[in-house]
């Protein structure tokens, strides 16, 4: 079945993601830890992070102390990197609104 104009797999949003090349996406936060969350944020011109092309000031200001997996399929997130403000956040590919302007479904 063809997707609806205006729309995107959560599958295609995924590969976007993993592709390397920028996006722009909208998500819902969540931190399981501090049990704080659900504040819409917009992310623009983002990119996956890549913890071994990413320069070690970069990984130590984010609080990254090793590149190990962190397990992405089993805790259903992504690593993003924004190159213009060297951040990194942790998203749930779940709480994805939008990629590249297309709502998720």
């Amino acid at each position: 079945m063809p997707m609806k104009e205006g729309f995107i797999s959560l599958e295609k949003t995924l590969e976007g993601i993993d592709s390397g090349a920028p996006f722009d996406l909208v998500h819902v936060t969540f931190d399981r830890t501090r049990g704080t969350g659900g504040e819409i944020k917009e992310r623009k011109k983002w990119t996956k992070a890549n913890f071994n092309a990413l320069p070690e000031v970069v990984l130590r200001k984010a609080g990254i102390k090793d590149k190990r997996n962190p397990n992405h399929s089993d805790h259903r997130t992504r690593n993003i990197y924004n190159p213009a403000t060297r951040e990194i956040k942790k998203i749930y590919i779940r709480l994805i609104c939008s990629f590249n302007g297309k709502s998720v479904l």
